[in-house]
Formats: C-alpha cells, structure tokens, sequence
C-alpha cells in the first residue's frame, strides 16, 4: 500500500528534491531525546523546528531453533519514482538482513522497464550472501505525466500479455540465481486506480496474471514460487470511468469470472494485511468491511464468523473468499506488505506523513504484538499473531529505508542524502528480535 485515498494523487504526483549533507561517518547512538516519551502531539514538531531523532543499534537475531522465521521487511532500492545509487544497495540488504535473520524475506519491486540482468545481479548476489529469501515485485512503471502506474501492454491481439511475460522470464533466466528459490508477486493492488492506468480492471488483470505465472512456470534456472498482486482492502468499488478502483470481493470474483480456476495458477497468496487507521491502529483491532459508493450498490453479506478483511488477519477473509470462489487447495499467505506509521520523520512533511500519528516505542510495542503476541491468551483476543498462525510464511513490514522526503514516518531506518544508513527506529530493534514462528502444517 503506496498511499490510501486522498493521498494517491500527492503520492503519484510529488517531485522529490534533496539537498546536500556532510560525508556520512559512523552514526552516534545517544539515548532517545526527551521527545521520545512525550505525546504525538507534543512531539511533533513545527514546520521550521529541528527533528530531534532517536537512534537504535538493533540486537542480534534470535538464534536458530525449532519453528520458522517469518520476519520479513520491503525495501526500497527503487520505489518507482527514485532510486539509491547502487553503491548502497549492499548496506540495505545488510541491514535487512540484521533486522529479520537467516532465512528471512526481502521484497523488492522491480520495473518491466529495467529488466537488465547485469544491473540486479549484484542485489541477489548480496540477498544470497545473507541468507535470505527474496521476494520480487513485478512492476510496470510510472506513468510520466499522469498519477498512476501504467498498466502492462498487452498482446497485439488486445487480450493476452504473452509478450510481457516472456520479457518476465527471460529476466529470471538471466539472473546467476545462488538462493534456493526466488518469490514472485506479479503486480501491486490492481484494484486501485493509480496502480492500473487510471481505471483498475480486473479481467485485465486476471488474464495478465495468467500469462506471467504460467511463463514463469517455465524458468529453469531457479524454483520460482508464484503469488498474486496483494490487493488494497480499503479500496472503495466506485462508478467514476476516470478514477475507477474495485472494492476486494467485487475484483476477485471478477477475475475468477475472467480467468477460471486462476487462483490455482498461485503458489501462495500475497496479502496486504495493514492495520485499521490505515497504519495507526492496534492489532487486536480488526473487521469485516466493504465500500461499495456505486449508487445501485446493495450492501453485501457479512461472512461466517466475523473474519476481518481489513487489520493484520486481512488474510482470513481473503482465504475464505479463495474457498468460495472454487480455489482447489489452501494457499499458504505471505504477507508482502504491513506496518504502523510514527509520528516523527527525517522530513516531517513527507509524503506518508497522513495518520502518522504513533510515537516510535509504540510502533515497536505493536509490531512485537503483531508477531509475537503478549503471550498472555486473554489478552491476544481479536487477531492471532503471525508467528501463532501456521498459514503464514511471512510477514514483510514497508518498509526500511526510502526516501525520506517521499517514506519518512514509514521507514525502519534512518538515512542520509545518498541513502547510507546512519541509524534506526526503535521498530527496528524490535523487528530484531522477533521469536520463531509456528511452521504451516
């Protein structure tokens, strides 16, 4: 999730302008500053006042043991619209690495318009070396005029997307691939307007996601394992030709209307299981909801036992519509993208800066509960904790270290001019330190 309602507009359509700072050395780790412990409120600061930051080193991963390790975290090497230089690629995928351990996920998007081989070699050679699980976003572009991602190019029979997909393999083909396996996610909430061309569509979709999941069926040179577009749960089904989005329920049902039995084209489910706010809620809070502002919408039946489709169990609707819809097994969830927002940024007006209203501790305490629980069982009523649901292989926050101009009350870490990395978030002590996980049955 990019940005939510009225934020897609600013989101697509900002220009990011950076200064210039001093060589990065060595970063200091003083205490946090009194702010720290002071209301959103009253930490925020004005327009023209200094950031006072805190600065964290994170603790060393848990040891290996019984259970799986499902911390997962997105990076932002490149998030469309700006990337770092290469030079600090490595640093990011280090510090990744420090923050979810051995056999932990990355994600990273890549765009069909920067499929070169020898320009993403080093950054799975470096996912490799730490001994983690990449997961790749297969992304179009962004429109250069227009607030929206184009959508892929189809075929010249204006169905298919064969051509596209070939392009999607032999990328994978290319890559000298040192991982035991490589996931893929192809697309990004399709449901939403300024993820499609300006119209979300999702028999467009469904037959895209054909084509590049029955393609990359076919790399040889590494297993690849298949997932979904994590879809946008709060998107709103609407009847504007010129801002079209689809709410869940109405673009999965279109898509398996399309494309039967598409979903078990997928290995997995990609979800975007974020917490209610968006991104300010705590996990125990979650539900069942659908916003549907066509003016012939008739309200939609709830599901059987209250399953949320919106907080950090999304998924379990998600699953259950999959069942309703005819998919023929139980796909495991990657959870390609969750988190909280704090309230205080290395540019306090950036471009998440809406319902960025955590202090940094409380960011952290949420992201323990959402893995970890309180280990207490009355007191982890109204969602199960990642690590205690065996459906889920990870959960991948958004995201470590974007622009700050563009990510700053979202990153893990903080960053200088050129993206070196010169300390981090309390979140991302916590993140650290995540226990092991129930493995799926």
């Amino acid at each position: 999730m990019w940005a939510t309602g009225p934020e897609w507009l600013a989101a697509a359509c900002a220009v990011v302008i950076v200064g210039c700072l001093p060589t990065w050395g060595p970063a200091p780790s003083p205490p946090p500053s009194p702010a720290a412990t002071q209301s959103p409120a009253a930490a925020a600061p004005t327009a023209t006042a200094p950031v006072s930051l805190p600065i964290a080193s994170p603790s060393a991963s848990p040891s290996a043991g019984p259970g799986v390790n499902k911390r997962g975290v997105h990076l932002l090497l490149d998030d469309g619209a700006s990337r770092w230089p290469a030079e600090v690629w490595a640093e990011h995928v280090a510090w990744a690495a420090r923050l979810v351990g051995p056999g932990g996920h990355v994600a990273q998007l890549i765009r069909s318009d920067d499929l070169t081989g020898a320009h993403w070699q080093p950054f799975f050679d470096a996912v490799a070396a730490e001994g983690l699980v990449p997961i790749i976003r297969l992304a179009t572009y962004k429109d250069p005029i227009n607030p929206w991602w184009v959508p892929p190019t189809p075929d010249p029979d204006g169905i298919g997307y064969r051509v596209r997909a070939e392009e999607f393999r032999g990328f994978m083909e290319g890559i000298v691939w040192r991982s035991d396996h490589v996931v893929v996610t192809i697309g990004n909430e399709p449901n939403r307007p300024d993820e499609w061309g300006g119209a979300a569509d999702p028999a467009a979709y469904a037959r895209y996601l054909r084509d590049v999941a029955e393609a990359l069926r076919r790399v040889s040179s590494v297993r690849v394992v298949i997932l979904n577009a994590g879809l946008d749960a709060t998107a709103p089904s609407t009847a504007d030709p010129d801002n079209l989005s689809w709410d869940i329920e109405r673009f999965m049902e279109g898509m398996a209307t399309e494309v039967p039995r598409i979903f078990d084209l997928l290995d997995g489910w990609a979800s975007h299981a974020y917490p209610l706010g968006p991104f300010a809620e705590p996990p125990w809070l979650q539900q069942f909801r659908i916003d549907d502002v066509r003016p012939e919408a008739t309200p939609r039946p709830r599901p059987p036992s209250g399953l949320p489709n919106r907080g950090v169990n999304g998924y379990a609707w998600e699953l259950w519509k999959l069942g309703q819809l005819g998919a023929g097994r139980a796909l495991p969830v990657y959870v390609t993208e969750s988190g909280w927002r704090h309230s205080r940024s290395q540019a306090q007006d950036s471009l998440d800066a809406g319902n960025a209203t955590l202090e940094d501790e409380l960011v952290a305490e949420y992201v323990g509960l959402a893995f970890d629980g309180s280990g207490t069982p009355e007191l982890t009523r109204g969602w199960t904790p990642w690590n205690d649901d065996p459906r889920v292989v990870t959960a991948a926050l958004f995201s470590l270290a974007g622009k700050p101009e563009h990510w700053g009350h979202t990153n893990l870490v903080l960053v200088d001019v050129v993206g070196r990395i010169v300390g981090a978030y309390p979140v991302a002590d916590r993140l650290a330190r995540v226990r092991l996980g129930t493995a799926s049955r």
